[in-house]
């Protein structure tokens, strides 16, 4: 009889065990799609933020007369540029360029977020007015970003399709 009862609290406790794994395994894929959920989520305010930034930037040059004047002198890469709008050219650039640096951060919620920065970067870097006013400022910036801006400058005056160049990983 005795013998009877622990086998009837083995079967028991196995049931137990039993109801407990399938418990754990609903809370775990409970977990997992609420922590892709909150990934997706991320990914997608990271690229709002993106846009956001680098586009406020944008539309304060283009509702100013007087930036936008700036800023299209400042393209216009000249030897002979007045000082002061090469300084506020640059400012411009920075705000733009500590916009892309910290959006760096989002990307690693979200692939396409590193491609649109990516993207906005070789925009800009094509100019010779902006690579001449990273060369003078690159100091700025943390080291991955400089590397991967150098690495994109590199490509680019090499006439090389950047898109389809592995660049340097925050």
């Amino acid at each position: 009889m005795l013998e009877d009862l622990g086998n009837l609290g083995d079967f028991v406790g196995g049931i137990g065990v039993a109801v407990t794994l399938v418990y754990l395994a609903i809370q775990i894929r409970s977990n997992t799609r609420e922590v892709e959920e909150n990934s997706r989520l991320l990914g997608l305010q990271a690229h709002q933020s993106v846009g956001e930034r680098c586009s406020d930037v944008i539309f304060e040059v283009a509702k100013d007369a007087e930036l936008f004047q700036i800023w299209t002198a400042g393209l216009n890469f000249e030897e002979d540029r007045d000082p002061k709008i090469v300084e506020r050219y640059g400012m411009i650039l920075h705000k733009l360029f500590m916009s892309l640096e910290d959006a760096e951060n989002f990307s690693e919620y979200d692939e396409r977020v590193r491609e649109r920065i990516e993207r906005l970067e070789i925009h800009w870097l094509r100019s010779p007015s902006v690579q001449d006013w990273w060369s003078r400022q690159r100091i700025a910036y943390s080291d991955s970003f400089r590397s991967r801006i150098d690495a994109q400058i590199r490509h680019l005056n090499a006439g090389e399709d950047t898109t389809s160049v592995e660049l340097p990983a925050a």
